[in-house]
């Protein structure tokens, strides 16, 4: 652990996986927490499942050699962080509520309690402060290391997702009600989620200073091109998203994500203005977007969305683009940078209102938002919070 700095070091829990070719806020928020002190990420609680899947071929990006222990598990990824593969856990996702799922718990919950405890021995912790991004499943574990302070971090509505929903409400309850303080992306999520009038933060999501640093294409294509980066999954309104692609044939729409229905790309490639890409690595993102006359959104509203702070929205204003999406979420928050727009020929108009208004002094002024979001800037928040802790 670096000793050059007089603040607590930071032991973050996560959810989500360290590798990735996406972009995710816990990493981006810890890379950010990083230039201010120690922080040692608890990478994705990986399954025998996923290991067996990483053999054949279907699961690139896991740390394989370092989950089985036969490398180190801890691997420095700058000065002042470092990142930790907890062992394979057994399958627990499918299980309903009951004595198998209990027990199966139990026996994970040992498994990460006991990896932790060696993690902080390696890493060399003795007065830090733990941070639980939306891993409320293994929070108990959490809660058995000697941690000065506990927060719990929530950037998204995982009790509403498929592959969680049978199990992350009862311990997101617990994992929140054991916290010192909360963390919330979203307005939303934090008013609903906050309980006994806890202390407690809003940090929207940021934007890493890469994409203010790229410039966009100038002059613009000859076909505006309309493009979304992220997931595309259950949050995307595909009746939508149809219509406004069969209205405006002199636009090209470009996808860039993890295509998580097949229905999607089913529907959508019918349409000769539709192009779909892979995901690409974060640092190469800015490279694809520099090409885009606007940035969508077109999120459904349900459960799953309505506490969604968007990244891809910060990302979107840092290269200068025009914002379109539909209400979803906290997008009252950012409507004095992006249009709202929730029925399809409401989202029509928008687009094309805001490709024929947009200008340089447009342009800069959304840079200069964009500016003041930036990850760093988020993780000074997130500083103050600890030390008023």
């Amino acid at each position: 652990m670096n000793e050059t700095t007089n603040t607590k070091p930071l032991l973050c829990l996560a959810l989500p996986a360290w590798a990735g070719n996406y972009t995710k806020s816990t990493v981006e928020l810890m890379k950010a927490m990083s230039e201010h002190r120690s922080v040692l990420y608890i990478d994705y609680t990986y399954t025998w499942k996923d290991v067996m899947r990483a053999l054949l071929g279907k699961k690139p990006g896991l740390p394989i050699l370092s989950v089985l222990g036969l490398k180190s598990r801890i691997r420095r990824i700058s000065p002042q962080l470092q990142v930790w593969s907890l062992p394979p856990l057994l399958p627990i996702n499918g299980l309903p509520p009951g004595l198998a799922f209990r027990v199966v718990h139990g026996i994970n919950t040992f498994l990460v309690q006991s990896s932790l405890a060696k993690a902080i021995r390696i890493w060399g912790g003795a007065d830090f402060v733990t941070i639980n991004a939306c891993q409320a499943l293994y929070d108990r574990a959490l809660q058995k290391l000697p941690a000065s302070k506990n927060i719990y971090y929530c950037y998204d509505e995982i009790a509403a997702a498929q592959w969680t929903d049978r199990h992350a409400a009862r311990f997101e309850r617990e994992a929140i009600g054991a916290a010192d303080a909360l963390v919330c992306s979203g307005s939303q999520l934090l008013a609903q989620k906050r309980q006994n009038g806890q202390p407690a933060l809003q940090i929207p999501n940021g934007v890493d200073p890469l994409f203010l640093q790229t410039q966009r294409d100038n002059p613009p294509q000859s076909r505006p091109i309309i493009g979304y980066v992220g997931s595309l999954d259950e949050r995307i309104d595909l009746d939508l998203l149809e219509k406004v692609i069969q209205a405006l044939p002199e636009f090209d729409f470009s996808f860039t994500g993890r295509l998580q229905q097949a229905q999607l790309q089913q529907r959508l490639t019918a349409f000769a203005n539709v192009q779909f890409h892979p995901p690409v690595a974060y640092q190469a993102l800015p490279q694809r977007m520099k090409h885009f006359s606007a940035g969508i959104i077109p999120f459904l509203r349900n459960e799953l969305t309505a506490g969604i702070y968007p990244m891809k929205v910060n990302e979107y204003l840092a290269l200068g683009l025009p914002v379109v999406s539909t209400g979803f979420g906290d997008m009252h928050q950012l409507q004095p940078w992006a249009t709202v727009a929730d029925q399809a020929d409401a989202f029509i108009h928008a687009l094309r209102t805001e490709l024929s208004n947009d200008h340089p002094d447009k342009q800069r002024q959304r840079r200069a938002f964009a500016a003041q979001q930036t990850w760093q800037a988020r993780a000074l928040q997130l500083n103050e919070l600890i030390e008023k802790l």
